[in-house]
């Protein structure tokens, strides 16, 4: 059994690009999420991509789309929650950070049982290292997730940010090997 569902962002606007799909960028011959997806599954997630149809993505991996569409990055997160909802921990990654899923077997085993750190903690994101902290990777407990959901339900999630829907939880920053190679992403050309 996978230790939890990898919801993987990939239906974005690429505003920032011209609007060239970043997600299906070539990266040694394979998409960008292709790489994501590869990956996740290679740290024992069960992927799902949130994304429109007309993304190609490698075979079996599932999608789901938040309704409306466009509504953002906290609002396609929680679509790939109502799409699997019974998972004991979700993994956040955005599908033009091919390297993203190198981070996961660290941010997992600071939110598991045994670990010093399990039971203080409902987020584990990569260590801004004097940066901005971001959400992106994160594993998130899937109780604690869904317990934020259900009180954001009546405003919904439509244009909230990740900040605003895991930035009241409680989160640990978690040094990650190859950290530079893990939060880069694909924003401009």
């Amino acid at each position: 059994m996978a230790p939890g569902v990898a919801i993987i962002l990939a239906a974005g606007t690429a505003r920032r690009m011209g609007g060239v799909s970043k997600t299906e960028l070539d990266l040694h011959g394979r998409t960008l999420v292709a790489h994501v997806v590869d990956g996740a599954r290679a740290a024992g997630f069960d992927p799902l991509v949130v994304a429109p149809p007309g993304l190609e993505l490698p075979s079996d991996t599932p999608r789901c789309l938040e309704d409306p569409p466009l509504g953002g990055p906290a609002a396609g997160f929680l679509a790939g929650v109502r799409h699997s909802p019974a998972a004991d921990t979700y993994a956040l990654l955005a599908g033009d950070a091919p390297y993203a899923p190198r981070a996961l077997p660290a941010l997992l085993a600071a939110l598991r049982p045994g670990t010093s750190t399990s039971v203080a903690y409902d987020v584990a994101r990569a260590d801004p290292q004097g940066g901005k902290a971001s959400f992106l990777p994160s594993v998130v407990l899937g109780e604690s997730l869904r317990t934020r959901a259900v009180a954001l339900a009546s405003a919904g999630a439509h244009g909230l940010s990740l900040r605003g829907l895991l930035g009241e939880l409680s989160c640990i920053d978690v040094t990650v090997d190859d950290r530079e190679a893990v939060i880069s992403d694909v924003n401009t050309w």
